[in-house]
């Protein structure tokens, strides 16, 4: 009888489920919520100020890129779509093929 890799990962799935049937978590405490609140905003607070810099600083490129060289500016606009066209082709072509298998 020939095992397929589909029956092995149906397998190691409901091997999974009964583990997860097994396992008796007591909900976290106040103490304990609070705690990843603020774990979670201090993270997010860290994650905004990285991203306003590094906005800020393709910002300043590309008005700097655009005063001092138009047409460096235009070009560097026009690889960007090719290139994101070419990018959305390739991801819809691998998703195309993964939906049909």
């Amino acid at each position: 009888m020939k095992h397929n890799r589909h029956d092995d990962i149906e397998e190691k799935l409901k091997e999974g489920l009964r583990d997860l049937d097994r396992v008796t978590a007591a909900p976290p405490s106040l103490a304990e919520i609070h705690m990843m609140m603020a774990e979670t905003r201090k993270r997010q607070r860290k994650e905004l100020i990285w991203f306003i810099l590094i906005a800020l600083c393709l910002v300043t490129v590309t008005l700097l890129v655009l005063i001092n060289d138009p047409v460096l500016y235009a070009v560097g606009q026009l690889l960007f779509f090719i290139i994101a066209g070419i990018s959305g082709m390739i991801y819809r072509r691998r998703n195309g093929v993964r939906q049909h298998e």
